[in-house]
């Protein structure tokens, strides 16, 4: 990947810097399931493509 690339997945903190919404609210998509997470090397992440589709008002899959 190079440096201009976009990222697949985001940590909580930037997600939620990224889409101007609450940690608070992030962690409750999760747990309501409408956005999903990967785990990777201990690090929680945020599927980008989740928080888009979200935003334009589909359901994650």
């Amino acid at each position: 990947m190079n440096a201009n690339s976009t990222p697949r997945a985001l940590s909580i903190s930037d997600a939620a810097r990224a889409y101007s919404i609450g940690r608070s609210t992030l962690y409750l998509l999760l747990k309501q399931e409408k956005l999903r997470d990967v785990k990777v090397l201990g690090r929680r992440l945020v599927l980008v493509d989740d928080l888009e589709r979200l935003i334009s008002g589909e359901a994650a899959r």
